[in-house]
């Protein structure tokens, strides 16, 4: 049994480059078109053992990118990919630097409101959302950053500096002293009314800080090194929650392809306004589970690097439902090692394990889990797009970096191409060019039942329909 699916193409270089080299190209989901792809509810929920962890990583990764900041000139941007999200919280070049970060550290866990604060924040009944959590970040952001540049100053690696003319945790004083964090769980206990005020609230909040910090931008108020400055004080904290989604999951990518091609809107935005072409690929079938075979790397030497074979790629069914399942962050950190799980989330100074360690007493139950929950988020798309009828393959890999474009360039076998439908808007010499590589393909391969169709658009139906080019044969 086969199957038979339909692979938009619009890029005209892309579309001969791909025909002569024979692969499918896998996408990054900030390449895809939906700004949804890949997006997971992550929630957090936790003792007070993971939630000082999750504190102290977003304090030593602060410091580092502090320390670029100081060290950079104005030629160097900081980005988001210089966070050190994947290091270990004892990793540090020099023994002088772990003893400096040390004693920033001790400061800002050792003022009273810190601590206070992080404990209110574990005792959150409800599950803590992402606007919820900038929020209470941003709110120690300032004394972070003041933890870190009075340290710097107690070790002569800055001049002395005038004192800030506000308390950065007096805030935070306030919001412990009145109680708030057990009024909001109150309120949110009540109904899902109250639940939905609050998170509108925090997204308000969110919202007003982003705004803050354009309004800062567009009047130009820092001078020197503004991008790096910014990205410091205003951006890093959602910089920082972006990559620390990083260490649950592996990056994915994927190949999209479309059970039928008769939507004229696939065929504008997808076939270049038409001007593309449409592969016809001719899946392999194992108990009707439809897959293409692909040449990728299976495997690692370590004196010849990697090696490659053929592997099956199942073509996953896209869903489309509006809705996303929440995840919770503290259990399902899945790219870590288990000592540095360990170490730097699941144990405190005295080596007490948190309770969300559970997971490992079960872990074969979690990794079942853990996987479904990966292809959720992989293959689930609001109904918006739900013209598209869309098939996926997804390449993913905990030990291979498919980082580099070449990398997720995998090679098809030709005789899984089962014909091209040309676009009604496809130029002539694009044609031309295709049906000069296709020739030569059938040639090398032998083959003579290859079949080109042309596109049109039928009137009765108000669909995308082809005609067979009978005309164009291979001997």
């Amino acid at each position: 049994m086969t199957n038979k699916f339909y692979r938009l193409r619009g890029n005209p270089k892309y579309i001969l480059d791909e025909l002569r080299e024979q692969y499918i190209l896998f996408s990054s989901p900030d390449e895809l078109n939906d700004p949804m792809e890949g997006y997971r509810d992550i929630t957090w929920t936790g003792d007070e053992i993971v939630w000082t962890n999750f504190f102290r990583k977003y304090l030593y990764c602060l410091e580092h990118i502090y320390s670029l900041f100081i060290l950079s000139d104005e030629d160097f941007t900081i980005s988001e990919q210089n966070i050190p999200i994947f290091n270990r919280l004892n990793s540090f070049p020099t023994d002088e630097y772990a003893h400096i970060f040390s004693d920033i550290e001790s400061k800002f866990f050792g003022e009273r409101s810190i601590t206070e604060y992080i404990r209110s924040i574990s005792c959150l009944k409800h599950p803590v959302r992402r606007n919820e959590l900038l929020t209470y970040i941003r709110l120690i952001h300032l004394y972070a950053i003041d933890t870190i540049l009075k340290t710097y100053q107690k070790f002569r690696l800055l001049p002395q500096r005038e004192e800030l003319e506000i308390n950065p945790v007096e805030m935070i004083q306030e919001l412990i002293d009145a109680d708030i964090f057990c009024k909001m769980d109150l309120d949110i206990s009540q109904d899902d009314k109250h639940r939905q005020s609050t998170e509108e609230l925090f997204s308000v909040f969110e919202e007003i800080s982003k705004q803050v910090a354009l309004v800062h931008r567009c009047n130009g108020i820092v001078e020197r090194n503004e991008s790096n400055i910014f990205f410091v004080h205003y951006d890093f904290p959602e910089k920082f929650l972006n990559q620390l989604e990083l260490i649950l999951y592996p990056e994915w990518y994927s190949a999209s392809f479309m059970s039928e091609f008769s939507n004229s809107s696939a065929w504008g935005h997808y076939g270049n306004s038409h001007q593309g072409i449409c592969l016809i690929i001719q899946s392999n079938d194992a108990k009707d589970n439809p897959f293409l075979r692909l040449r990728t790397i299976t495997g690692w030497s370590s004196s010849s690097g990697a090696y490659y074979g053929i592997m099956s790629f199942p073509l996953y069914k896209m869903r489309y439902e509006n809705p996303f399942l929440p995840l919770d962050f503290f259990k399902s950190i899945g790219r870590l090692p288990y000592g540095q799980l360990m170490d730097d989330w699941y144990s405190d100074k005295h080596k007490t394990i948190s309770t969300c360690a559970d997971w490992i007493n079960t872990q074969e139950e979690w990794r079942k889990a853990y996987w479904e929950r990966f292809c959720e988020a992989s293959l689930v798309k609001t109904k918006d797009w739900e013209y598209e009828n869309e098939y996926r393959l997804i390449l993913s890999s905990i030990l291979t970096d498919y980082s580099s474009l070449e990398s997720r360039k995998l090679k098809y076998e030709f005789s899984a191409l089962d014909g091209i439908i040309f676009g009604i808007k496809t130029p002539m010499e694009l044609k031309q060019e295709i049906i000069k590589i296709i020739t030569e393909k059938c040639t090398s391969e032998n083959r003579n039942d290859f079949l080109f169709y042309q596109a049109y658009f039928c009137h009765k139906s108000k669909t995308i329909k082809s005609n067979p080019m009978p005309l164009l044969k291979f001997k």
